[in-house]
């Protein structure tokens, strides 16, 4: 079981320039996945004849990839630091906030975040509605804590965000994180750079070994 996010009654499509490709872990590149892009689209141009003259280069349509292994895992949490592992990730989830090819942050799962209070140390995330995951699950603020509790507790992204006071579900769609100190880089971190940035639906996280498969 890989959940993928939909809004009811628009799939939030994975592609387009406003889906860049995941770094994950700090700074894992999806340089494979351009590189066979920019080969297709140099295919695609040119005045010749042939197969390539066939597409205009307009943006949709579809892009084949292959792998010569299957995934071992697809927990965004948990799967190898390696491509084409990753790809799997990419595919199967939605972050909370998208980096764009142009290094804006954009909305993902999250329609808007800031800094609340004063000192930086509380950054709040609100969450967009009506989304459901493939299993039927809604996106709730408290998923997205029981997800980032679940993140932290298996090891990973904790020294990037230093030492957590609480995470809170203050509202149906609304998420605060408190640090002990301030911390700049969280819009960064809740992006398909790191492994925070998606979230695994509550059944998901009910039993994470369906995840391998």
């Amino acid at each position: 079981m890989s959940p993928r996010h939909e809004k009811e009654g628009n799939v939030m499509r994975r592609t387009g320039p406003d889906r860049p490709a995941r770094r994950s872990r700090g700074l894992r590149s999806f340089s494979a996945i351009l590189a066979v892009a920019g080969l297709a689209a140099a295919g695609c141009s040119g005045s010749g004849t042939g197969a390539g003259t066939a597409a205009s280069g307009a943006a949709g349509g579809t892009l084949t990839i292959a792998s010569g292994i299957p995934p071992s895992d697809i927990n965004p949490a948990m799967s190898p630091d390696a491509v084409p592992e990753e790809w799997y990730d990419d595919m199967a989830y939605e972050p909370l906030i998208v980096h764009a090819p142009d290094g804006s942050f954009t909305p993902g799962l999250a329609l808007s975040w800031k800094y609340v209070g004063t000192g930086n140390t509380t950054f709040q995330l609100q969450l967009r509605p009506g989304v459901r995951f493939s299993d039927g699950s809604r996106l709730t603020a408290a998923g997205v804590k029981a997800d980032l509790q679940y993140a932290l507790s298996s090891g990973l992204g904790g020294t990037a965000l230093g030492k957590i006071n609480a995470i809170t579900a203050t509202g149906p769609l609304t998420v605060q994180i408190s640090l002990a100190q301030p911390n700049p880089a969280l819009p960064y971190l809740f992006t398909q750079n790191t492994d925070l940035g998606w979230i695994i639906s509550p059944t998901g996280l009910a039993s994470p070994s369906a995840l391998t498969s």
